[in-house]
């Protein structure tokens, strides 16, 4: 096993208010070469700062990518400061848990956000209290909680648990069953095949299942507007529902309003589905096969 440090220098920013200060904007690279065949789980965690995380199969080991962001009084004191920031790598039972390191703790103007990457990437668990969160091609599932940014999925497949209390979230693609929530923030899928659970406060929601989907979908925001978008294939029964707004249904035979609250029966029937606002309107589209819609909002 080897583990290999480089320092990548950005350009530093000098600020000056009433009393002068220099901000630092600064990365380092840590790779470590490991023999584990197969998925690899990651558990990341930050006190302040994005995660992303990824799979790249050229790489032979984990790669661990620390963007840093620090307040001194000179430009000597950053830089001395920056050396003592980076990452731990700590190896688990089929992955690696990695986080944030600060030496004699954490001071309030510092930051790194950590973009992290192996070969192929299995089941993930991301937490941070401040940044957003990102995970591409995870095949084992996600669990995703930040108190403060969004939540963004890329072609995820197996389970997913995602929490946020101020930022919206996305999934692009992927399958299985999503559960999300977030208190401000608006939600968006695209070509998801799977069950959905997914719920705001404030702000709109936006699903377009793929059109091999067949899960059923609970989608509820208290205020927004809800747009849901399902192949000519899918079947279920679909109950909308708005307190101050317009169910509308679409299909190749037009738009038709349906008034405050109203079942609607696609396809064959089958499981339930619901979606509700109680501020806003609510349209139900089933589309021709092959015309999948991005979001609108």
């Amino acid at each position: 096993m080897r583990s290999a440090l480089r320092r990548c220098l950005v350009v530093p920013l000098l600020l000056t208010a009433s009393c002068s200060s220099f901000e630092l904007e600064d990365s380092f690279v840590i790779t470590e070469e490991f023999g584990v065949d197969g998925p690899v789980s990651l558990e990341v965690a930050c006190d302040v700062g994005s995660i992303e995380v990824g799979e790249d199969p050229s790489l032979e080991g984990i790669e661990v990518r620390g963007t840093v962001r620090l307040t001194e009084r000179d430009e000597e004191r950053a830089l001395a400061r920056f050396d003592q920031l980076g990452a731990s790598i700590q190896r688990q039972p089929g992955g690696f848990t990695v986080a944030p390191t600060f030496e004699g703790g954490r001071r309030q103007s510092e930051r790194i956000s950590l973009k992290v990457t192996v070969p192929d990437l299995g089941s993930v668990q991301l937490k941070t209290s401040n940044g957003a969160l990102t995970a591409t091609g995870a095949s084992g599932g996600v669990a995703a909680e930040s108190s403060n940014g969004s939540i963004r999925l890329v072609d995820c497949r197996g389970d997913a648990r995602l929490s946020t209390d101020n930022g919206a979230i996305s999934l692009e693609g992927g399958s299985g069953d999503a559960l999300g929530a977030t208190g401000n923030g608006s939600v968006k899928v695209a070509g998801f095949n799977g069950s959905l659970q997914l719920e705001t406060v404030n702000g709109d929601l936006e699903v377009s299942l793929a059109d091999e989907a067949t899960g059923a979908v609970q989608l509820r925001s208290s205020n927004g507007s809800i747009n849901l978008s399902v192949a000519h294939g899918w079947s279920g029964v679909i109950e909308a529902s708005t307190s101050n707004g317009q169910v509308r249904f679409r299909d190749q035979d037009g738009m038709r309003q349906k008034g405050k609250a109203s079942i609607l029966a696609v396809g064959a029937g089958g499981p339930r589905s619901i979606t509700r606002t109680g501020n806003g309107s609510i349209e139900v589209e089933v589309r021709a096969p092959g015309l999948m819609r991005g979001p609108r909002l």
